[in-house]
């Protein structure tokens, strides 16, 4: 009787572990089945630099001898996507012999004719020969791709200014003192790159220490730098004292912002500096 009992339990605990798995294992039974989705990006910001895209789907099918073919459509979020020229087949092979179990949809674009940033999503909506697309509410079907606003830096390199630094008590309500106007002086033969006149203002020394003896002295002059890729900034000051900063750059309102750093007075402080274009 007690063998017949242990057969029993071990029956019961063989049939539960066969009829609960995980899902990354539910499929193991049929090695052909499975599931695809994109891989655990589900946005990403393209470079104004940047002409073409290559979005991942992970490919979760152990075996596809006929290959597979990934359908996927573009929907439209915010912009004139039409601008873009964007180029979408509207579907990808996944070869047989492929072994990385990855794939990839490729987008072309055209960003010269945009005058907005532009948005929309690209969303799997089918996969052929038995396969789901994705296996729970978790996968990502949906992928978001923003492209950016064109890139028109002031013609006339002026721009408002506006200094902030809470470290000395330079805050929005009492900064009317510390605003100027910046002037961009493109660097010949050097792309994206300015001299600047003024990277915290020429007054900015005297209105702190109030004394107007100081104005336009130590004006942080140097040169300012931009990537394209990252919208990222890097100044270089011209004195010593005032080494330099970094910040970020707006495509779309023509802004830059960044952090100062000096050397110029006792104690460590940074100023915070708003450039929008005129």
């Amino acid at each position: 009787m007690k063998n017949i009992f242990k057969i029993l339990i071990l029956s019961f605990v063989v049939t539960f572990t066969n009829c609960v798995s995980d899902d990354g294992s539910r499929f193991q039974n049929d090695p052909t089945s499975g599931w695809v989705e994109f891989n655990n990006e589900s946005s990403e910001v393209i470079s104004v630099l940047t002409t073409e895209l290559a979005v991942e789907i992970d490919i979760n099918v152990p075996i596809y001898e006929d290959g597979l073919t990934v359908s996927y459509s573009i929907e439209p979020v915010s912009g004139n996507i039409a601008s873009a020229q964007l180029v979408a087949p509207g579907s990808v092979f996944v070869n047989p012999q492929n072994a990385n179990r990855i794939t990839f949809i490729d987008l072309g674009f055209d960003l010269s004719g945009i005058t907005e940033q532009i948005v929309f999503d690209v969303v799997l909506t089918n996969v052929t020969n038995g396969v789901t697309l994705g296996i729970e509410d978790a996968s990502i079907l949906r992928h978001r791709v923003t492209l950016p606003c064109p890139y028109n830096p002031s013609t006339t390199g002026t721009y408002s200014a506006s200094v902030v630094s809470e470290d000395v008590g330079v805050d929005n309500t009492n900064n009317a003192a510390y605003q100027y106007t910046a002037t961009l002086t493109p660097v010949m033969g050097e792309e994206n790159t300015w001299t600047i006149d003024s990277a915290w203002g020429p007054n900015f020394v005297g209105n702190l220490t109030g004394n107007p003896g100081f104005n336009g002295l130590f004006p942080y002059s140097g040169t300012m730098t931009l990537d394209l890729l990252t919208n990222e900034i890097t100044i270089v000051g011209d004195d010593p004292d005032l080494p330099g900063g970094e910040g970020t750059y707006d495509l779309c309102t023509d802004t830059f912002s960044y952090t100062l750093e000096q050397d110029l007075f006792n104690g460590d402080f940074t100023v915070d500096v708003t450039l929008i274009g005129q």
